[in-house]
């Protein structure tokens, strides 16, 4: 009231707002609204700045006294932070219509639907006694398991869950998982159809760090360049249907026109271990248009690698230092197969370490590589002409 500096924090925000509009003190308002507009716009991957315990408090107030702009600043906040928020202990604490609110807000920003999916089944079930007790939220619980893109659910994941209590719910995806890995097989139909294109559009935002599509065999080029692109601009720039029947199939290639019209986002990390019908060198190009950030790439136990894709992912994402692109091996075959370094690959001064094959030294010209660790585990087809090629990139 008489304009004495003021910290505010997650802690005592609520009691400064609420006796801020108790005794009409504009000057408090305006502080406590232009912080929570600064905090609530944060994405802190791994620790939030508004601990969830006193995001629940806060949202619920706002709701109990019509802030609508408070109550969509705090979802919004969870949606962008989600990944940070499940580990909570509140987790479980967390409204309902708080939570079905965030997993429909256009800022989730998840790993993976996977990650998605378990923390809503945790949340449940943790909730379970309370659904139970009202048929009005029993149709909620619902809606809200609705909002999982079960055809986008590692098969392993989906068939974990059929002796759960969401058995219906792991019956559902698998069928899906199967019809789609089907219909790209034969390349018979359109997967990505009006009805269905929604569904199949891997979760991106502007706010994703690290994305996890491992362990999905339904994943195709075509679908993660169709999760990629504005859904306006592939349905009105692109002849809408036959675009996305064209999409179906595997070695689909998009136009250098179609992949300008990427959006730039802010992944570092990408996983796409066991995803046998992604085509490396169109996830690349797409990779190299959308995630200029990027530093690890995971491609374990793919089949369809060449030198010369990693070559264009050096080309394209120069900011990688990290790629995995190891089989499964004998184990009898040395665990020593990856170049590790404490700095990139020096001209003159190069390694990769190939099972049990020896150490490649070359003098070449200075490396455009960055990459610090590359693993080749169980990479037995390369020759020793392509681990010299490996060693370093340098100007064509």
């Amino acid at each position: 009231m008489y304009g004495c500096p003021l910290d505010i924090t997650s802690k005592n925000f609520l009691l400064l707002f609420e006796g801020a509009l108790y005794f009409g003190v504009e000057t408090l308002l305006l502080q406590c609204k232009s912080w929570l507009f600064k905090v609530a716009s944060f994405s802190d991957h791994g620790r939030l700045q508004i601990e969830l315990g006193d995001l629940i408090h806060i949202w619920s107030f706002s709701l109990g006294h019509a802030i609508d702009f408070v109550q969509q600043l705090c979802e919004g906040y969870l949606a962008r932070n989600f990944m940070s928020a499940i580990p909570s202990k509140c987790f479980k604490d967390v409204p309902y219509d708080m939570l079905l609110t965030c997993v429909k807000h256009p800022d989730l920003t998840v790993e993976s639907e996977m990650h998605l999916a378990d923390a809503l089944l945790t949340w449940i079930d943790a909730n379970i006694e309370m659904l139970k007790s009202s048929s009005e939220t029993e149709c909620d619980f619902r809606d809200i398991l609705q909002q999982i893109r079960i055809s986008l659910l590692p098969l392993w994941f989906a068939a974990g869950k059929r002796r759960s209590y969401f058995s219906e719910l792991a019956d559902t995806s698998i069928d899906s998982i199967f019809r789609l890995i089907e219909a790209t097989s034969g390349g018979s139909r359109n997967i990505l159809n009006d009805g269905d294109s929604c569904q199949l559009r891997i979760r991106f935002s502007e706010y994703s760090k690290r994305v996890d599509l491992s362990c999905c065999p339904q994943i195709t080029s075509a679908i993660l360049f169709q999760s990629l692109l504005p859904f306006r601009d592939l349905l009105l720039k692109e002849n809408g249907k036959e675009f996305l029947s064209n999409l179906e199939h595997d070695k689909f290639q998009p136009s250098q026109k179609l992949l300008q019209n990427l959006p730039s986002l802010a992944v570092q990390e990408v996983d796409i271990s066991k995803c046998p019908r992604l085509h490396l060198n169109t996830a690349i190009e797409c990779f190299s248009q959308s995630f200029p950030s990027l530093k690890t790439l995971k491609a374990a136990h793919l089949l369809n690698f060449k030198t010369t894709t990693l070559h264009r992912l050096v080309q394209n994402c120069p900011l990688v230092s990290e790629v995995d692109l190891a089989l499964d091996i004998d184990p009898l075959v040395s665990s020593e197969a990856c170049v590790a370094s404490s700095s990139p690959l020096q001209p003159g001064c190069s390694s990769i370490h190939h099972g049990s094959s020896a150490t490649v030294y070359s003098k070449m010209k200075p490396s455009l590589s960055n990459i610090r660790k590359l693993t080749l585990e169980g990479r037995n087809e390369l020759s020793g002409a392509s681990l010299l090629c490996l060693s370093v990139y340098s100007n064509p």
